[in-house]
């Protein structure tokens, strides 16, 4: 359990980072080309997902109610998309979870 918890918290610091714009462009996309050959969860909660974590440089965040005018929906339901991808992360299991904590851990940009 304590392996999942220390997963958990570094997907969470891992993401901040990202909101932060201390990640740079390169990485996140590396990151989010891995969660997109995950194929876990739903298109709608992946392309929600990314719309959230997709950070240019010199690009305005997207917040949960950006993001639900554009998908016409609740900022509830994006909330929703986001954390349960981000849930699908912290429970990968064997080569998928090594894989994730090279991308997140790794030096290179």
């Amino acid at each position: 359990m304590e392996e999942k918890e220390d997963l958990s918290l570094l997907v969470y610091n891992f993401l901040n980072s990202i909101r932060a714009k201390e990640i740079p462009e390169s990485k996140i996309k590396e990151f989010l080309d891995f969660v997109d050959k995950l194929k876990k969860g739903t298109e709608i909660q992946r392309r929600r997902f990314f719309m959230f974590f997709d950070v240019k440089e010199n690009q305005k965040l997207e917040t949960y109610t950006s993001i639900s005018k554009k998908e016409n929906c609740t900022c509830n339901a994006i909330r929703g998309s986001v954390t349960r991808i981000r849930s699908h992360l912290v429970w990968l299991k064997d080569e998928e979870r090594n894989n994730l904590i090279k991308i997140i851990k790794s030096d290179k940009v």
